[in-house]
């Protein structure tokens, strides 16, 4: 893309509000997954104890021990 196409496509996205808004409702269903696959692999790297990740997940240590999930 040219310098020229990057400028006008910034600015129709500023003219029509799509820097607020989206401009197509999304009908999927979006899990944030990076947090505990962090803590995951923290814990498993013993950089911290499992409760301490449980507290920063917002959960209880057994419920984030009993769901390992993936790490990569």
């Amino acid at each position: 893309m040219t310098e020229r196409q990057v400028r006008n496509f910034r600015e129709t996205i500023r003219a029509n509000g799509w820097l607020v808004t989206e401009p197509v409702e999304y009908r999927g269903n979006e899990q944030a997954v990076r947090l505990r696959r962090l803590l995951s692999y923290a814990v498993a790297e013993r950089i911290i104890v499992p409760e301490r990740a449980a507290a920063l997940a917002g959960v209880s240590p057994r419920e984030f021990l009993s769901e390992p999930g993936e790490i990569f």
